[in-house]
């Protein structure tokens, strides 16, 4: 992984794990966004546990990209149904703002997984084909 891959998903971790972790710990702010939107607040938790999760699994890509790759997919369509409700909900572009960010850096992050992904099976294929060759020699 590059370092910009790493900044990119440190990012991204950063922002779910702050949004996940204030729907989980029941914020003020978050109960009222659950009421706007039409949700119980049970139903809201789940959410932000489910954006809690997709940031391990962002952690875990850094060694695993294939489960990066699926966290963050996970994650950028989390954030295009945000957007979608918030639209649903009649806010203003402001509200659901932040939302549309990070569905674009979470779908830019799972490209760089699936890259990284491609990158680690090409090694090994040529590693195992190192190894052959010198068997044969």
């Amino acid at each position: 992984m590059t370092a910009l891959t790493l900044a990119h998903t440190a990012i991204l971790g950063a922002a779910f794990g702050g949004a996940g972790y204030a729907k989980v710990s029941e914020q003020e702010a978050m109960v009222e966004s659950a009421k706007h939107l039409g949700y119980s607040f049970d139903e809201f938790q789940l959410i932000g546990a489910a954006e809690l999760a997709g940031v391990g699994g962002l952690v875990v890509g850094n060694k695993f990209p294939l489960v990066g790759a699926a966290s963050s997919a996970a994650l950028a369509t989390t954030m295009a149904l945000a957007v979608n409700e918030h639209i649903r909900a009649g806010d203003e572009a402001k509200v659901y703002a932040a939302p549309a960010v990070l569905c674009a850096l979470s779908a830019t992050a799972t490209l760089a997984f699936l890259s990284a992904a491609g990158k680690k099976r090409k090694e090994k294929k040529e590693a195992k084909r190192a190894k052959k060759s010198a068997k044969k020699n």
